[in-house]
C-alpha cells in the first residue's frame, strides 16, 4: 500500500538537504462535496514537515481563517498533505497560546481524489549551517546570522521521527560559544508523527478502508475527530540538548539524536 496519486520520489532527499517543499493543486471540479463552484489552481508553502519511515506530511504554517458556525469568530488552521498515501488533511488549531498542556486541535481528513492535478515541488533556498554531530564548527551558523539570513531545523528524535521547522530566534553567545535556536510554536494531530501503518490503524482501522483516489465515492470521505497533539516548539542548544514547550521554565531538558540548522542562500 502507498500513494500513488501523492508519489512524492526523490522530494524527501532533496527536503533533508534543506530545499523548500511546496505543492501545486488543481481541485476537480466533478466532487460533490466541496465549498465553493469555480474552477481555480494554487500553490502552498509547506514550511512545516513531518517524517517517519521514508514517508512526511507537509503542512502549511498556521492561517486565519472564518468560522464557518460563527463567522465573527477567527480560527487558525492549515492544510497538510501526506508522501505516504493518498490523503490529506485540515487541521484547526484551537488552543495555541495553551503551550505547556497537552492539547487537542480538529482534524479532517480526506481523499486527494478531490485533486484533478497534485505536484510537489522543491526549492534549493537553503544550506546547513550546523550539526550537532560536529557542534565545534559554528562559523558558518555564526556568518549566517550576521548576514541576515533566515533559519530552519531538522530535528531527529531518538523514536525515529524527524520534525523540520522555521527557526524564529537564532542566537550565538560568543562568550558561551554556545548555539540557541528556537522553532515556531504550531501544533500537529499526533497521527503525523506515526509510521504508515500506525496512520492506518489509528486513522481507519485497516488498509481496505484507506479511501483509493480514484474511487468517486470514495473521494468524497471526510473523517473528523479531536486528535491529541504535538508541538513543533523546541529550544535547541548545540550539543544536542532540547527544552520542550513544557520544560520551559525549568531545568528540565531532553537528548535530542541530532540536529541540523538551515539557513536561506541570500
Amino acid at each position: 500500500m502507498k500513494a500513488i496519486h501523492n508519489q512524492a520520489d526523490g522530494v524527501l532527499e532533496e527536503v533533508l538537504a534543506g530545499a523548500d517543499l511546496r505543492i501545486f493543486l488543481q481541485p476537480d471540479d466533478t466532487v460533490i462535496g466541496r465549498s465553493g463552484t469555480h474552477s481555480y489552481i494554487e500553490t502552498l508553502d509547506l514550511s512545516h514537515i513531518i517524517i517517519n519511515g521514508g514517508d512526511f506530511w507537509g503542512c502549511q504554517r498556521n492561517l486565519v481563517v472564518h468560522s464557518h458556525s460563527k463567522p465573527q469568530n477567527l480560527l487558525k488552521s492549515y492544510y497538510s498533505y501526506y508522501s505516504g498515501l493518498d490523503i490529506f488533511s485540515n487541521n484547526v488549531d484551537h488552543k495555541t497560546y495553551e503551550t505547556t498542556v497537552k492539547c487537542t486541535c480538529g482534524s479532517q481528513i480526506m481523499s486527494t481524489g478531490r485533486y484533478k492535478t497534485l505536484r510537489w515541488h522543491t526549492v534549493p533556498t537553503y544550506e546547513k549551517v550546523f550539526d550537532s554531530d560536529s557542534p565545534e564548527n559554528v562559523s558558518d551558523f555564526v556568518e549566517a546570522i550576521t548576514d541576515c539570513r533566515k533559519f530552519k531545523a531538522a530535528i531527529f528524535h531518538n523514536e525515529g521521527h524527524i520534525q523540520i521547522h522555521p527557526i524564529i530566534y537564532p542566537f550565538y553567545y560568543k562568550d558561551l560559544n554556545l548555539v540557541d535556536v528556537q522553532t515556531e510554536v504550531q501544533f500537529f494531530p499526533i497521527f503525523m508523527r506515526g509510521t504508515k501503518d500506525e496512520l492506518v490503524k489509528t486513522v481507519f482501522g485497516s488498509p481496505s478502508r484507506v479511501p483509493d483516489f480514484r474511487d468517486e465515492k470514495g473521494r468524497e470521505i471526510n473523517i473528523k475527530g479531536e486528535i491529541p497533539t504535538f508541538s513543533s516548539y523546541f529550544q535547541i542548544f548545540g550539543d544536542g540538548r532540547a527544552k520542550r514547550p513544557y520544560d520551559l521554565g525549568t531545568d528540565n531538558t531532553v537528548q535530542l539524536k541530532k540536529v541540523m540548522i538551515f539557513a536561506s542562500r541570500n
